[in-house]
């Protein structure tokens, strides 16, 4: 929760008139709406969805740019950081269930903006309306784009179960990848990279997973966000896109798929730049929507909520796995773990097959 140190304050309101919440940012009604993926296969395995961010990070970077994005430390602390090299590329790439720390990026990407520089800024819809805030104005040199938010647990939550993971595993937690593609392409499986072992585990048997996914873990203003709306904040929206198989049968989306909104001029002449570089055809944004409700929406409060971080701070870590995220018996989910994808879909092609007939 934001907050003002009082004793320091001199009165000049610029706080206020820089807080996109109490002086909203312009909005945008999407000009045209794609469905894409990333023609870059190794781009595309290292990305979450459809992997149209590195293409456009890539252009960025190209032209001498500075791209700004979230990464996530060795010890799982996640923030926004600026780069200027695409060998650092791939520590931008992926999902992060958390809250990044934007640290002094906003800083940063103003002298960037000040020196001529290219920016492309990426984060949450609040975030790039901070940005904005922060600003005060857009500018020519810089694009922003937004990922579709399904709400941002805290920083504190996930290093507790990051500490409580190395405890019962006895070896350091390296690196942890959502929806890492390795196991079974775009699925939502977790990759938890320890320094002896590596375990992949589908997301909704993963507690601090299932537990982001059924909303349990947002912080609270997420479920009151005034930036989920069909109306967006920055040049270009970004996510997965859920429902592509029936929308666009003839899309090849095994190893992900991306939505991705062009909201203003600039954002639609960036998409188009690149379009060579990827697979691209273009949606219709209601057909997002249907499948993806937070572009319209906050993410619904379970009532769990209100005891997950009071718990948090009141029971020992390992009581508070067990009791306050602790995994349910899931059948289904515990089948897709344990048998191999490739028998999992020869079943479904002969019970499809044996319903047709």
């Amino acid at each position: 929760m934001p907050w003002i140190d009082l004793a320091a304050c001199t009165q000049c309101n610029v706080c206020e008139k820089a807080c996109p919440v109490l002086s909203p940012v312009p909005r945008h009604e999407c000009l045209s709406a794609y469905a894409a993926r990333n023609i870059d296969e190794a781009a595309l395995m290292q990305s979450t969805s459809g992997g149209v961010f590195p293409v456009l990070a890539q252009r960025t970077l190209q032209n001498g740019g500075v791209v700004f994005g979230v990464c996530m430390e060795a010890d799982g602390a996640v923030k926004t950081i600026g780069i200027s090299n695409s060998a650092n590329l791939p520590r931008l790439q992926g999902s992060k269930y958390v809250q990044s720390d934007v640290g002094v990026t906003y800083t940063q990407a103003k002298e960037a903006l000040r020196m001529g520089k290219s920016v492309l800024f990426t984060g949450t819809p609040c975030q790039i309306a901070g940005l904005y805030g922060y600003l005060g104005k857009d500018d020519e040199n810089l694009l922003t784009a937004e990922l579709v938010c399904h709400g941002v647990p805290s920083q504190e939550l996930f290093s507790t179960v990051w500490q409580w993971l190395e405890t019962q595993k006895r070896q350091k937690l390296i690196r942890w990848v959502f929806r890492s593609k390795k196991a079974e392409g775009w699925a939502q499986i977790d990759e938890l990279c320890f320094t002896r072992s590596v375990l992949y585990r589908r997301e909704l048997l993963t507690p601090y997973t299932r537990a982001y996914l059924q909303g349990k873990l947002n912080r609270e203003s997420c479920y009151r966000c005034r930036f989920a709306s069909e109306n967006r904040i920055a040049d270009i929206t970004i996510g997965d896109y859920w429902g592509i198989a029936r929308v666009h049968p003839e899309f090849d989306a095994r190893r992900g798929a991306s939505l991705v909104l062009a909201n203003t001029p600039k954002g639609l002449q960036a998409v188009k730049a690149v379009q060579n570089d990827m697979v691209i055809v273009p949606s219709e944004l209601r057909e997002m929507q249907q499948f993806n409700g937070n572009l319209t929406r906050p993410p619904y409060r379970p009532s769990q909520r209100d005891a997950v971080y009071r718990h948090l701070h009141e029971k020992t870590p390992h009581r508070f796995m067990r009791e306050d995220l602790k995994v349910p018996l899931d059948m289904k989910e515990q089948l897709k773990q344990w048998v191999p994808y490739r028998t999992r879909q020869r079943i479904k092609s002969i019970l499809h097959s044996l319903h047709i007939k």
